[in-house]
């Protein structure tokens, strides 16, 4: 299997009040070739900081790479200074906020193409912005290019920001939250969308999310990631049918169904606060396995091909 994207051992740490914190600890990853990889876990467990990381805006945020590698097909991505957007490009999670306000829909498409594309006339511009649009379903007669972001809809909005991605034809197209903001409905259309673009232009994805139901339907494998630690990774269909972490299986027990009637079951919770961290297991706060071993930073142990945990109880 050939790998597009590693992550080895990567520490990065923000200075918030004067202190340096550390967000993310030692995290590795990687991602195939057409494949689909899920980054799962609540708010502040460190998601967004390792796509920022992957794409070497994390200095921009104040934050520092403490340690580790990240190589894309081989190539050092950390110390790289130039532009990697042809084969690299991101979605953010709010497209309201990532379309420029001031400009047409038009010209947030000309920024890019400029920057990507030697021969920007006009009439190529046009060609091209009509040729992505397609892509994504949005015909000329469902949009006016002319308009300018706030006239439209957030599907739209968000349909506008995946053709922005897909106009380099990236290999690697990293989705944090792509679909936060967005009803149930739009929501599976976007799935749908990525999918498509995925067996049609064989790019692979990161996607970010605390979406279960979301991940559980798009990726192949998943990462389990809490206060900027992975606690667990396995394909998917393995980590939903045979969670190992507590934290997983809480994740998982959370769930609303329809198909079937369960309780919620309540747990301690403590927000990631990162100048309060637990020694050992982070988890260990909220955990009810928890035993005296926890004390200690859990190795990672093997359950079966391709699925890993970090704690100390060996869970049936």
């Amino acid at each position: 299997m050939n790998h597009l994207l590693d992550v080895e051992n990567i520490s990065v740490a923000y200075v918030s009040n004067g202190k340096q914190q550390t967000v993310l600890e030692d995290v590795s990853l990687y991602i195939a070739e057409g494949e689909s990889v899920g980054i799962i876990g609540e708010s502040g467990s460190g998601k967004t900081t390792l796509s920022d990381t992957i794409l070497n805006s994390i200095s921009f945020k104040n934050g520092t790479v403490l340690g580790g590698n990240i190589s894309y097909r081989g190539h050092d991505l950390l110390s790289n200074t130039k532009p990697i957007g042809r084969q690299i490009t991101y979605i953010p999670q709010d497209p309201a906020s990532s379309l420029d306000p001031l400009f047409p829909i038009r010209t947030n498409f000309k920024e890019i193409i400029k920057t990507h594309m030697r021969d920007s006339s006009y009439k190529k511009i046009d060609n091209v912005i009509n040729d992505a649009l397609t892509k994504v379903h949005l015909s000329s007669e469902a949009l006016n290019i002319h308009s300018y972001p706030h006239q439209l809809s957030g599907g739209m909005q968000q349909r506008i920001l995946i053709a922005l991605a897909l106009l380099s034809n990236p290999e690697l197209i990293i989705a944090d939250e792509p679909t936060s903001n967005l009803d149930v409905t739009t929501e599976r259309e976007i799935i749908r969308l990525f999918e498509e673009i995925r067996t049609g232009h064989g790019a692979s994805f990161l996607l970010t999310t605390h979406n279960l139901s979301l991940a559980k339907c798009f990726c192949d494998r998943l990462y389990v990631f809490f206060m900027g630690n992975v606690v667990e990774m396995a394909q998917t269909d393995e980590l939903f049918s045979n969670p190992q972490h507590p934290y997983t299986k809480a994740l998982i027990d959370a769930m609303p169904s329809i198909t079937e009637k369960k309780s919620l079951k309540a747990y301690a919770y403590s927000a990631c606060i990162y100048d309060r961290k637990p020694s050992g297991c982070r988890f260990i706060t909220r955990c009810r396995e928890k035993n005296d071993r926890c004390v200690i930073k859990p190795e990672e142990r093997k359950i079966s091909e391709n699925h890993y945990v970090y704690c100390w109880n060996e869970m049936v």
